[in-house]
This record gives structure tokens, sequence and C-alpha cells, in this order.
């Protein structure tokens, strides 16, 4: 997994730079850490369940991250994805899709050890709860990426030379969330992501400190910002 990383990253830096991508993957790793806390603890309150007591681990949402990164930068480069041809802006969704799969059908893997003590006082070694709860870290990292590269990343830190001053975000048709699915799927993720927007969207706005694309075909007339469709989100 580091290995995938550091080559991912090899990708994306040069155009980010190292600050923005070291941001990146810190953003990631927290709200991932914190958003699976929140629905392990969810799940606790509402049924029998050991979530809380599982270990959770890997760098399985930073490459998820990442691809949602790379579909951004590069989505018509082709890449082979366990030697099947793919443009990049399909690649979060397939490794979405890979990744339930593999634990649907092969479990959470081996369990972790550690070392604890028995009554006589001896060193024995016990094999830890273990879920590797990698579908819900992959799920999690490629929406929260979306959701900083859609809506917060500043380009003052990042290569993008046509961005003016204090614009955040990429608000381009072709980064909205139903383009993370394959055309099939995507009438259906347009509703889905129409949903959240138009909840989501205002509190958004809201957090954002300057406003971003004031150049945009949707910006009003006094310089605010202007709001896109659903169907954009």
């Amino acid at each position: 997994s580091g290995a995938l990383v550091a080559m991912m990253g090899r990708l994306v830096e040069p155009i980010w730079g190292p600050q923005e991508l070291m941001k990146f993957v810190g953003v990631i790793t927290a709200l991932t850490g914190v958003s699976t806390l929140v629905t392990a603890t969810f799940i606790c309150m509402i049924a029998s369940s050991t979530w809380l007591t599982d270990y959770y681990c890997g760098f399985q949402p930073v490459i998820a991250g990442l691809t949602v990164a790379l579909k951004q930068l590069k989505p018509d480069f082709e890449v082979q994805f366990f030697f099947i041809p793919i443009r990049l802006k399909l690649l979060p969704f397939a490794f979405v899709v890979f990744t339930v799969t593999m634990e649907l059908f092969f479990g959470s893997g081996p369990r972790p050890i550690s070392t604890m003590m028995d009554t006589n006082g001896q060193e024995v070694l016990q094999k830890l709860p273990s879920r590797s709860g990698s579908s819900l870290l992959v799920m999690y990292g490629a929406y929260i990426a979306w959701l900083y590269l859609r809506y917060f990343q500043s380009y003052l830190n990042t290569s993008n030379s046509s961005a003016g001053p204090g614009d955040r975000g990429d608000a381009s048709e072709s980064f909205a969330f139903h383009t993370l699915f394959p055309e099939m799927l995507q009438p259906h993720a347009r509703k889905a992501g129409a949903f959240v927007h138009r909840h989501c969207h205002p509190f958004i706005i809201r957090l954002l400190a300057v406003n971003r694309h004031t150049d945009s075909p949707n910006a009003s007339p006094n310089g605010a910002q202007g709001r896109s469709t659903g169907g954009s989100s």
C-alpha cells in the first residue's frame, strides 16, 4: 500500500506541489478516521456489534483519495488496473468496487497479533479482533477527497495558473459527483448528488471564507458566487 501511495503521489506532486499533497493526505486521513469512528459508534448504538473494538488500519483511504485526484487531473489517461485497461476517470469507482468485492468474498484478512499476559504471568500471543474495514475506509476516503477537491482546495498552492486569487475547488461539470460513476449509473448518481447538493451546499458556502470562480457563468452580477444546478454537484 505504501509503495502504491508513493507511486500515485509522484503523479500528483508535480502539479500540486509537496505542501498541497501533504495537506491532502492529512485531510483524507484525519476526516476518514473521524467518519469511521462516528459510523462505528452509531452502529454500536443501534445494534449489538463489535465495530468499536475492531481493528482498522491501512493506506486504503489515501489510495482512494488519490484515485479521485488523478481522475480530476488526468481523466482520459489510460492505465492497467489488474491487467485491464481503464481510464483514470473510472479508477475511483473501479477501486471501490474491487475493494468491496474482495472484502465480501475474502473477509477481513489476517488478524493482528498482540502480546498478552496469562494468569500465571507468562507472555502469550493473542489474535486481536479484526475487521479491516477496507470498504468503509475506501468509500469515505474517495468521497471526502471529492468534497475537498470540489469545494475547498485552494489553487494558491497549486500550479493552476488560470485560477485567480482566492479561488477554491473545482466547479467544472467534468468533476461533478455523478462523473465518478460509469455512464450507465450516472443518471442515478446525479439524483443522489442533487440531493446532497441541495442540503449541504448552502452550509459549504457559509463555511468558505472567500468566494470562488466569480467569473463563471453561474456567478451573479454583484460578484457573489452563483450556485450550480443540483446535477453538477
